[in-house]
C-alpha cells in the first residue's frame, strides 16, 4: 500500500482547515444534499464530503456508509489532495499498486472505484474532497465529471459561507464587548463616534467606490469569475454599511443624541409605499404581502424615514421568516388612544424562551439554517428605540410555529385626522 505524501503547505493547509471550525460538527442539510446529488448523478453507492486533518480523513457528509471518519494513511483523499486543479479517479483499485493492498479495498467498504474532487478554500489550499465511491471498477462520462466538478464548487460555498458567517460573528462579540464598555463610559461616546465614522466609514466608502469602477470596466475586460468575485465584495462592502450603521444608531439611541425630524404624515399612505417596496422582493420567495389600511385620514406627526427605518426592518424579517406560499400582512387601525402598525406573518414564530429578549442590542435567535444568521442583532433594538423616541411602544406577539405579529403603537396625541392633507 502507498501512503500519500504530505502537502508541500501542509502547516497552512491545516491552518486553513481549522480556521473553518467545521470538523467534529453535526450534520447539515445543505451538505447532504450534495452527496446525495452526486451518489445520484455518479450513479454509485457512496458518496462523501472528506476533510484530510492531519491524522485521518473526517466526513462532514456522507451518503451510503455509516463511519465518521477513517485513518488519513489509508485515505484515497490524501492523495487527491496533492493535485488540487484535478480531479483524482482511480477506476480500478484492485489493479492499483497504490492501492491493491489498502484496508479499505481488502474489507468494507471494498472501494473499487473512486472519484475526487477537491475542496479549495478561498486561500488556495485543498482542505478535501467531493468523492464518489462505487464497490465495482467503472469510469464516469464527461457529463459526471463535470457534475461532481461543479457539486465540488457548491461545497466550497458553503465553507465559505460557514467562514463568513464565523468572522462575521467574531466581529460581533468584539463590538458588543465594546458597546458594553462604551455604555458605562457614555460621557467619552461622542468622540468615539466621530472617531469610528471616520475610521471605518471612509475606507469602506473608498473600497466600494474603487470596486464599483472595477466593475464598470475602467481597469479593462473582466472573466465571468472575476466579475462574480467582485460582486460579492461589492455585497460584502453594502453589508458592511448596513451593520456599522445600525451599530451607529444603537450608539445614537444609548447617549440620547437619536434625533427626530417630526412633520405630518399621512399613515396609510406611508405604509401603502412600504408594502410597494417589498412587494417583488417578498414575491420572488413566494410569499404574498398583503395591505390592510384603516386609518383612513390619520395624518401623524412623526419621522417619516425612520418610521419607514422601523418598518423596513419589520416587514424585511417577517419576508425572510416566512416559508414560500406564505403571508405577510401590513394593518393600519386605531385602538382607543392610540393609532397602530401592525406587520404580521404566518412564518415560524419566536420561541417563547427568545422572546424577553429579541429587542435586547445583539440578541440573536438560533436558527437552523446558518445562512439566516446575518447582522449583529440591532435590527428590532434600533427599532424599538426609533418608536419610543416617538413616545410610543413596539410590542411583540408571538406562537412558536404559527407566526409572528409586531405592533408599532404611537399616542393619539401625535395624530390629527383631515380629510385631504396628503405628504
Amino acid at each position: 500500500m502507498q501512503t500519500a505524501r504530505l502537502p508541500e503547505n501542509e502547516p497552512q493547509r491545516l491552518a486553513a482547515l481549522h480556521e473553518y471550525d467545521v470538523l467534529d460538527t453535526l450534520p447539515e442539510v445543505a451538505y447532504d444534499d450534495i452527496t446525495h446529488i452526486a451518489a445520484h448523478i455518479c450513479d454509485t453507492p457512496i458518496a462523501l464530503i472528506s476533510l484530510v486533518d492531519e491524522n485521518r480523513q473526517w466526513f462532514k457528509s456522507r451518503f451510503g456508509i455509516d463511519v465518521e471518519e477513517t485513518p488519513r494513511d489509508v485515505a484515497f483523499c490524501a492523495h487527491a489532495i496533492l493535485e488540487p486543479g484535478e480531479l483524482f479517479v482511480v477506476r480500478d483499485a484492485a489493479g492499483d499498486e497504490r492501492f491493491a493492498d489498502n484496508p479499505l479495498v481488502a474489507v468494507d467498504p471494498k472501494i473499487r472505484f473512486y472519484a475526487g474532487a477537491p475542496l479549495i478554500s478561498s486561500s488556495g489550499h485543498a482542505l478535501g474532497t467531493l468523492c464518489a465511491i462505487d464497490q465495482k471498477p467503472r469510469r464516469l462520462n464527461e457529463r459526471q465529471l463535470n457534475a461532481l466538478r461543479a457539486l465540488a464548487r457548491q461545497a466550497e460555498a458553503q465553507l465559505e459561507l460557514r467562514l463568513s458567517i464565523r468572522r462575521e460573528q467574531a466581529i460581533r462579540r468584539e463590538l458588543e464587548h465594546s458597546h458594553a464598555r462604551l455604555v458605562e463610559k457614555s460621557g467619552e461616546l461622542q468622540s468615539v463616534y466621530q472617531t469610528v465614522s471616520h475610521e471605518l466609514k471612509t475606507p469602506l466608502s473608498a473600497t466600494r467606490e474603487f470596486v464599483s469602477l472595477v466593475l464598470d470596466g475602467v481597469g479593462g475586460d473582466l472573466t465571468t469569475t472575476q466579475r462574480k468575485h467582485l460582486g460579492t465584495a461589492l455585497e460584502c462592502c453594502d453589508r458592511l454599511t448596513f451593520l456599522l450603521n445600525n451599530w451607529m444608531e444603537t450608539v445614537r439611541s444609548e447617549t440620547g443624541k437619536l434625533q427626530l425630524h417630526l412633520e405630518p404624515t399621512h399613515i396609510d399612505q406611508l405604509v401603502a409605499d412600504m408594502v410597494d417596496t417589498y412587494t417583488v422582493i417578498a414575491a420572488k420567495k413566494g410569499i404574498t404581502l398583503e395591505l390592510d389600511a384603516q386609518a383612513a385620514s390619520a395624518v401623524v406627526d412623526i419621522d417619516a424615514r425612520r418610521i419607514e427605518q422601523t418598518l423596513a426592518n419589520l416587514i424585511s424579517n417577517a419576508v425572510k421568516f416566512t416559508d414560500p406560499a406564505g403571508l405577510v400582512r401590513a394593518h393600519t387601525g386605531t385602538d382607543g388612544d392610540r393609532i397602530f402598525i401592525e406587520v404580521s406573518d404566518n412564518g415560524r414564530g419566536i420561541r417563547a424562551s427568545h422572546q424577553k429578549d429579541i429587542f435586547s442590542p445583539f440578541f440573536q435567535a438560533e436558527h437552523t439554517d446558518t445562512s439566516e444568521r446575518q447582522g449583529m442583532g440591532l435590527g428590532l433594538h434600533v427599532c424599538r428605540s426609533i418608536v419610543e423616541k416617538h413616545g410610543g411602544e413596539l410590542t411583540l406577539k408571538s406562537e412558536f410555529g404559527a407566526g409572528s405579529t409586531f405592533t408599532v403603537w404611537l399616542a393619539i396625541e401625535h395624530t390629527h385626522f383631515h380629510e385631504d392633507l396628503r405628504t
